[in-house]
């Protein structure tokens, strides 16, 4: 990917690992913007586009940072594209949402479970690849040992 050139990087995440954070902070130190699904949601409901539209639209439009399960199958062969995913170990995750959340252990676990299961059928009604595959990636990296800055400092400099 060139960063000189307009580009698109799209952030993949385990639920807890930390990558939604990661995604913002790589757009701040980039300077692009960075969407969501609470945006992109607001913006579908606003405008009457589907996802496909608003995401293309965006990718399209500028430079961006975007963190949207669809993005990794509707954006997957776009041009000067980066794909990246954010994972982390089940203590990591589990102990992240208990500190961010205030969950218990035992929520924490369960809202995993639940979250990974929507996830995977998300998938394989689509009959597209497995997300989580790392061959389906340009960049994987493990939170286990690392900040949000230490992070974004390598995908930083991978591009």
């Amino acid at each position: 990917m060139d960063k000189n050139k307009k580009f698109v990087i799209t952030m993949h995440r385990e639920l807890g690992s930390g990558g939604r954070a990661v995604g913002q902070k790589l757009a701040a130190r980039l300077g692009v913007p960075f969407y969501d699904k609470t945006l992109i949601g607001n913006y579908v409901e606003q405008t009457g586009f589907t996802v496909e539209q608003a995401l293309k639209g965006f990718a399209d439009k500028e430079s961006c940072v975007i963190a949207e399960r669809s993005a990794f199958f509707l954006l997957k062969g776009y041009p000067n594209h980066l794909h990246v995913l954010i994972q982390a170990s089940l203590s990591y995750r589990v102990n992240r949402l208990m500190e961010h959340r205030g969950l218990t252990r035992v929520e924490a676990e369960k809202l995993i479970k639940q979250y990974s299961r929507e996830r995977h059928y998300f998938d394989a009604t689509r009959g597209k690849s497995v997300r989580f595959d790392s061959s389906n990636f340009d960049l994987v990296i493990s939170m286990d040992g690392k900040t949000e800055d230490e992070a974004v400092a390598m995908i930083y400099r991978f591009l």
